[in-house]
């Protein structure tokens, strides 16, 4: 797509919002469609024409605008959308938030916040694609203390306080989703969060027995330490002390006992 073509024929850009084509991304030549729609007041016709397709189909992608583009030709109407009822793409806005470049997030989230403080948007909804609630996204892609999902994680938990133990749709916790994201630092998190419940059954295993299946060493030790029942088995009968010995993690239960 070269953007030249289009100029100011609005009726060419609706089309093109139709068919789901990123108008937010340059053409091959490196222009963005709305430095080439030199009229001010068609200018904003293409966004609020945009943003109520948005509303509509979320078909006009903007994960990927730059802080300077959106600053410039998004924010404005980014405040006016009816984000409790809307998705970007295919995805929850806070979970599109915390999945978009950082200079992105610094643009759009404290109109989220803000929402979220007012009732108006649901910080514990599931994203309609994949069934992830932002707690639930932040704790899987969180890898090593400070990294940017972790301390979004650390954010979130402080200043929207979620619920920590809102499931996906298939079933996970939060808790369950830092295990299997191999995040330790999410796991400590939410270990501390006040509320979080523990002993929950997850596609039938407890927090504990999934740690130790999958070989978790630091998240097992974690868990005992918080206070995990660890007579509780799974469901296919399985108690953690068996497992744990069985993978060669028995010692940690000896040590926790002590």
């Amino acid at each position: 797509m070269h953007w030249a073509g289009v100029g100011n024929n609005l009726g060419a850009l609706a089309l093109l919002i139709e068919s789901n084509c990123k108008v937010d991304v340059p053409d091959s030549e490196g222009n963005y469609v709305l430095d080439l729609i030199t009229s001010e007041a068609n200018q904003i016709a293409f966004f609020q024409a945009g943003f109520t397709t948005i509303r509509k189909t979320g078909k006009l992608s903007i994960k990927n605008c730059s802080a300077d583009f959106m600053k410039k030709n998004l924010l404005p109407q980014v405040a006016d959308i009816d984000w409790a009822n809307s998705t970007v793409g295919d995805m929850h806005p806070l979970v599109w938030l915390y999945d978009a470049a950082e200079d992105v997030i610094a643009v759009v989230k404290p109109i989220l916040f803000a929402l979220v403080d007012a009732g108006k948007l649901d910080v514990n909804a599931n994203c309609p694609s994949s069934g992830k609630t932002a707690l639930s996204f932040l704790a899987y892609q969180g890898s090593n203390p400070g990294d940017r999902h972790n301390v979004s994680l650390a954010q979130l938990l402080a200043e929207l306080k979620p619920d920590p133990n809102k499931r996906k749709s298939d079933g996970a916790t939060p808790l369950y989703e830092a295990i299997r994201g191999h995040n330790q630092d999410g796991v400590e998190q939410l270990l501390k969060y006040p509320g979080i419940a523990l002993n929950r059954i997850v596609m039938g295993e407890t927090e504990l027995t999934y740690a130790i299946e999958s070989g978790r060493t630091a998240m097992v030790s974690l868990l005992l330490a918080a206070g995990v029942d660890r007579a509780l088995p799974n469901t296919g009968g399985e108690l953690p002390k068996t497992l744990a010995e069985a993978y060669g993690l028995g010692s940690l239960f000896e040590t926790a006992a002590a």
